[in-house]
């Protein structure tokens, strides 16, 4: 496939940012939801970037990139594909899960002094929604360092694909949603 393909598409989407402002959230869904034209309201944006990416990516690649979400990204098959932006950060995120795991589990024992690692500086401090959103900001930044030099080509169509679902999980965010969610757990216990 030729670059200029890429290169169309890649500046026809909207620009990302690391931001949880109304703006940027009408800017992202609504130049999204152009593409899908009269029936954008059946359409959720991830759904309307698959079906764009699909005029322009081979079927195997397609593949891939529609199976994408964050749910799995850390699951062994993306680890092995040919793409290296989603085999390496299929990779940092199956250690992220396993560094949180064990972050979480030493959390509320005497194991806790011993589990120093690099996500201390993370997870140290502030509310739980202030530590998901500074875990989501180091996946972003992750993605950022793993597609540097890919501005128009399929690694770019793939890191932007998976910035648009870190966006979309931020700003699903609800504080009331979280608290009643976060009361439910606690009082069951």
């Amino acid at each position: 496939m030729i670059g200029g393909t890429y290169e169309y598409l890649m500046s026809s989407l909207p620009d990302l940012q690391f931001q949880n402002t109304n703006e940027v959230k009408q800017e992202v869904t609504g130049l999204l939801q152009k593409y899908a034209g009269s029936v954008a309201d059946q359409y959720d944006p991830v759904k309307i970037l698959d079906i764009e990416a699909q005029k322009f990516l081979p079927v195997s690649r397609y593949r891939i990139f529609k199976k994408m979400n964050l749910k799995n990204i850390h699951n062994e098959d993306f680890q092995h594909i040919k793409s290296k932006v989603v085999s390496n950060f299929s990779r940092f995120s199956f250690e992220l899960k396993t560094q949180l795991k064990a972050w979480r589990t030493a959390q509320n024992s005497d194991e806790r002094k011993s589990v120093k690692n690099h996500l201390d500086h993370i997870l140290s401090a502030g509310t739980p929604l202030e530590k998901e959103i500074q875990i989501m900001k180091y996946q972003w930044h992750k993605l950022e360092d793993l597609s540097a030099g890919h501005f128009s080509d399929v690694e770019a169509l793939f890191t932007y694909k998976l910035k648009l679902l870190i966006l979309l999980r931020w700003w699903s965010f609800d504080a009331q949603t979280g608290f009643e969610k976060f009361t439910r757990i606690t009082t069951k216990k």
